[in-house]
């Protein structure tokens, strides 16, 4: 996790771009540029490099609402092993991925790059981490971002090859790992995709992707939400088709037809409740 300085200069130099963009008064503009020089000096002193290179770290600086990078990463685990790049930029090894490009959706994004990395021809099957780089053990980044972890198929018969920003490619077991990029990938990033390729095996491929307490925890906030206003009747449809997906995920893991069967009782019974609470008067609050 990142230290408490870092985070500050950083929340410092988000709130100065983002202020240079939409203030109008002179006096404001000078007052912002100001935090955003203070900002970027505490982030060149903190990195222990030019001031420059912190200045030019931020592309979009001033040029819109400051909001966190998108970095998406796949794991391609083939045989136990999972797929790992090379970077030249420091010569430690990589899930293959980078900056999220316009115009692309995430898993779009990370078909390509690794592709682009590793010469392969993949897929994006489940999405099965998403974390904040300052809050994990990262390398310290003067940038902020959101990590998107993807696990991936092989789609086609290429053949292995380094592309222009990597020297090798290979394959890895989870505990024989070399040595890794840590400002791109920890240990725990690989050993989660092993861990939820190993969940994944044992669910129906439709409902694999849910949670079981994202699942409870939206279908609840879904029935306060209709309590409140009369014209949210998209989320009593909402939350009647989470519950079925909460009983199917239940049912899944249920060996014993009968429970299965009560699952799927207990779903048709949150149906009725939302039934009769779309034609019941609803009182506000």
């Amino acid at each position: 996790m990142e230290s408490l300085w870092l985070f500050r200069a950083k929340r410092l130099q988000a709130i100065a771009s983002t202020g240079l963009y939409f203030c109008k008064d002179e006096f404001d503009r000078e007052r912002y540029q100001e935090v955003a020089d203070i900002a970027h000096a505490m982030l060149a002193d903190l990195a222990n490099v030019p001031i420059t290179r912190i200045s030019g770290l931020v592309s979009d600086f001033a040029k819109g609402y400051a909001t966190p990078k998108v970095d998406v990463r796949g794991a391609l685990i083939e045989g136990g092993k999972v797929l790992l790049v090379r970077e030249k930029s420091d010569g430690r090894w990589t899930l293959p991925g980078g900056f999220a490009d316009i115009g692309r959706s995430a898993s779009e994004n990370v078909v390509i790059e690794i592709h682009e990395e590793a010469g392969l021809q993949v897929s994006a099957t489940h999405l099965y981490s998403v974390r904040h780089k300052a809050k994990a053990a990262y390398d310290p980044d003067a940038r902020d971002f959101y990590k998107l972890f993807f696990l991936c198929e092989r789609s086609g018969e290429m053949t292995m090859k380094a592309g222009i920003e990597t020297s090798e490619v290979g394959f890895f077991a989870p505990a024989d790992l070399p040595d890794l990029s840590r400002g791109r990938v920890l240990e725990s990033d690989i050993h989660s995709a092993f861990a939820f390729q190993n969940g994944a095996q044992r669910l129906p491929r439709s409902i694999s992707c849910f949670c079981t307490e994202h699942i409870f925890c939206c279908r609840s906030i879904a029935r306060r939400l209709c309590c409140r206003c009369r014209k949210r009747h998209d989320l009593v449809w909402l939350a009647q088709v989470l519950s079925e997906t909460k009983a199917l995920f239940l049912a899944s893991r249920m060996s014993s037809p009968r429970r299965t069967t009560d699952a799927v009782q207990a779903s048709h019974c949150s149906s009725v409740w939302f039934s009769k609470r779309r034609t019941a008067p609803v009182e506000r609050p």
